[in-house]
This record gives structure tokens, sequence and C-alpha cells, in this order.
């Protein structure tokens, strides 16, 4: 089983200390949540894992191994993989195309026998051709593979940048508030598609302002408030405690919830 371990992380920006003391373990199979309110520092700990930014303090290891210092291709590499709150697609590019970008890590064949379409690069792109069909597949949007990416609605180009990342065999995926700006159905639909991940032996950090969405499917939620966690355990445990009630009081994301 894999293990993602945060122990004391912090992220300073000169003055401002935008992430204070976070630790938490998460492992594969299982979906763990983190909420918060906005600007409590969700997408910078994400981007801290990721290696787009750096540690000021503290420790995040992969079964062991240091990723707090690697840059992000390393992290992808090692088994982590993500998606952006604002989805980042090749607008122009096919649907097959943008998810064969997540295979990319795999490819065996030089530049050169690219250029030159030797054998061996033609059959390595067709097996590439073949997995990117399967995964879309999978995330049930094969029958969109060679429409263009930028022309999809919102919730088939969400399926699209998760199916990318996943393209690149994560032990850990990070899905930085994936269900944003879907209605109800959609939010179901994924839901059901994050559970059968899980259940395959990938973890899910599942970064989201909708509540009760990650009550349904979270094992345990971190609450994360001005960039330290204020609250840890279970959706029925944390959505009650009082720091958490009190740092949504107001909002209309938790009204209901506890």
């Amino acid at each position: 089983m894999t293990s993602l371990d945060l122990k004391n992380v912090g992220k300073s920006f000169g003055g401002l200390q935008a992430i204070r003391d976070v630790s938490f373990t998460m492992a594969s199979g299982e979906i763990t949540g983190l909420i918060g309110p906005n600007g409590a520092g969700k997408s910078t700990l994400v981007n801290l894992i990721t290696g787009l930014l750096k540690l000021s303090s503290g420790t995040i290891t992969l079964d062991g191994q240091d990723i707090g210092t690697a840059p992000p291709e390393a992290v992808v590499r090692l088994g982590v993989a993500r998606t952006f709150q604002n989805i980042r697609l090749l607008t122009d590019g096919t649907v097959l195309e943008n998810v064969m970008i997540g295979y990319h890590r795999r490819e065996t064949a030089s530049i050169l026998s690219g250029l030159l379409a030797l054998p061996s690069s033609r059959a390595e792109t067709a097996q590439l051709q073949d997995a990117a069909m399967e995964m879309l597949g999978r995330f049930e949007i094969g029958h969109l593979a060679h429409a263009t990416a930028g022309a999809l609605s919102y919730g088939h180009q969400r399926r699209v940048e998760m199916a990318r990342a996943f393209a690149t065999d994560p032990q850990i995926l990070l899905l930085d508030e994936p269900v944003a700006g879907m209605n109800e159905a959609e939010s179901e639909s994924l839901g059901h598609l994050f559970r059968k991940l899980a259940d395959s032996g990938v973890g899910i950090l599942l970064i989201e302002h909708d509540v009760k969405f990650v009550s349904k499917l979270c094992h345990q939620v971190h609450v994360l408030d001005s960039g330290r966690i204020i609250a840890s355990g279970t959706p029925d445990y944390v959505l009650k405690h009082p720091d958490v009630v009190a740092a949504y009081l107001g909002t209309d994301e938790f009204e209901g919830v506890a």
C-alpha cells in the first residue's frame, strides 16, 4: 500500500505564512478530503506536494522517499499526478491527443526514430493510442476521442483532464476542485467514478468546496483554515467540530451539512 506523508509542512511567501505546520497521511485505495474556506491554502498545499512550489519547512514523502525537494516531472514519475483548479487542456487538440500526453513518460522510442517514422516508433505510438482509448472508455468519454477538446462541455473537459492525469499511472491522484461548476447529476456521476478509481487501488486527495460531495465520498477529511489543519477525522466527526463550524459559519456551502 502506497503512503503519502506530510510532516510539519510549511510555506512562506515573504512575511506571509500560507501553510503552517500541516501534517497528515493518506494511502492508496482511500479517498481523503481536503476542505476549507476560500484562501485557506488548499491549492498551495497541492502545489507543494506536486513540486510546483518548494517547501519552506517540513517534509513530504511517498513510501518513505522524499519528494518535497523533487521537481514536478520527478514527482509524476514517482507516482503522484494531479488536475488543476482551472482546466488545462490543449484546446485545439483532440481528446485522444490530450490523453496521450499522459502516456509520454512511458515512451521508449527515440526522438530520431519518431522523426524518421521508423517501425519501432510507429508501433509504440499505436500501442499508446490503444491505451489512451482504453483510458477514455474508463472515464466514459471514448465516443469523444476525436472531438476537439476545447469544444467539449465543462464536465467532459474535466473528465479529459482526469483521464490524462490517470494515464501517468499514479498511485496518488490529487483532484483540485473537480466538480466546481457542475450540476448535481454531473457531480454524482464523477463521484461513482472516483469510487471505482479508489477501488482499483489509487489514493485520491479530493480538494473541494462542495462539503456535501466530500462528506459522501471520503474516508477521512482534513480541514484547512488560514494555512493550518483545524480538524481531521471522519466526515461526520469533522463536520460537527466547533472549529470547522466556526470557519464555515455563514457560508452557503456548509448549510445543512453538519
